[in-house]
């Protein structure tokens, strides 16, 4: 099975060997977490994100890669009530050092790229296999695979897969 854009689960034909007519088969790719965790805010909540400065990739800006999740996250009010800030709660220290320094440890989801086994139990395959994971709110890790080759040109025609993380446009380049 590929990885699809976009799409919860897949669609699979079969023919019934009894019967002529084609049956569709519709299976769901997740899973509710026990104890349905959540983050516990207003009606109209809003999330803080923040990239890991220890695990990113380096031929993407930060900036390009800060402006796919900004685009992503953008679009999420329009459909339901939450809203995404990206966490920068070091004011002095972006004044001192003109680079932007975010909160990364206290932000609602943290992003960052891994490769193979890094140290939460889920490792990546490797090139075309898994592209991210996501863990449950509280926790709020966001973890893309370092090994593909990723790219923020939703142009391009050698794109093949687009990984959302319920919307997150970043896309994976496969050549």
């Amino acid at each position: 099975m590929s990885p699809f854009c976009g799409m919860s689960g897949y669609v699979k034909q079969s023919t019934n060997s009894s019967n002529s007519n084609n049956n569709i088969h519709v299976s769901k790719h997740y899973a509710y977490f026990s104890g349905e965790p959540r983050w516990g805010r207003s009606a109209h909540m809003t999330l803080t994100y923040a990239f890991s400065g220890n695990h990113m990739i380096d031929y993407l800006s930060s900036d390009e890669v800060r402006d796919a999740f900004q685009w992503s996250f953008s679009r999420w009010p329009a459909v339901i009530p939450v809203n995404f800030t990206e966490s920068d709660s070091i004011f002095t220290l972006r004044l001192i050092s003109m680079f932007p320094r975010y909160d990364y440890s206290t932000a609602d989801i943290k992003i960052g790229f891994y490769k193979g086994d890094h140290g939460d139990g889920e490792p990546f395959d490797s090139v075309l296999g898994v592209l991210a994971q996501a863990f449950s709110p509280k926790n709020g890790r966001l973890h893309l695979d370092e090994a593909e080759t990723w790219a923020v040109d939703f142009k391009s025609s050698k794109t093949m897969c687009c990984e959302e993380y319920k919307g997150t446009q970043l896309q994976s380049n496969f050549k």
